[in-house]
């Protein structure tokens, strides 16, 4: 909870309350989120790094994310998904 807090604040600090600047922020949370999911996929799931590609892909175009990452209030979403890889990756190592 706080992390949305402390990227929203971050967010205001750096750009002001421009919506665009929002949007770049979730669109690269976004892009990292699904670089994590590659790696995660190539490290436990998948022998050939082919399909871990593929399944990031998929995840990065897929329409459900559309309205975590074009709203504001999806952050939540991108940074939850991001700090449960981040954790599940240490879990691993």
């Amino acid at each position: 909870m706080i992390s949305i807090f402390v990227s929203v604040r971050l967010n205001i600090l750096l750009g002001g309350m421009t919506p665009l600047y929002f949007h770049i922020i979730n669109v690269c949370l976004h892009c990292a989120v699904t670089c994590l999911l590659m790696h995660t996929c190539e490290r436990c799931v998948f022998e050939d790094s082919r399909l871990a590609f593929v399944t990031a892909l998929l995840f990065a175009v897929h329409p459900i994310h559309t309205e975590a990452v074009s709203g504001i209030v999806g952050r939540a979403d991108v940074l939850a998904c991001l700090l449960f890889l981040l954790t599940f990756l240490s879990y691993i190592r």
